[in-house]
C-alpha cells in the first residue's frame, strides 16, 4: 500500500470519490455489556504498548 504522503491531491480526491460512491454498510451492532459482564464472542482486545 501507498504511504498517504506519497498520495498526490488527485489521488486523494479520487479514493473519496470512489469510497463516496459505495452503498453505506449498514450492520447490526451488539448492545452495550454492563461493567464487569463477559462481552459476547467475537471479542477484539486492544492492548497498548508501553
Amino acid at each position: 500500500m501507498v504511504p498517504c504522503s506519497a498520495l498526490t491531491d488527485a489521488d486523494a480526491a479520487a479514493i473519496v470519490a470512489f469510497l463516496r460512491s459505495l452503498p453505506p454498510v449498514r450492520n447490526a451492532t451488539p448492545p452495550p455489556v454492563a461493567e464487569g459482564q463477559p462481552a459476547p464472542v467475537p471479542y477484539l482486545g486492544v492492548v497498548r504498548p508501553h
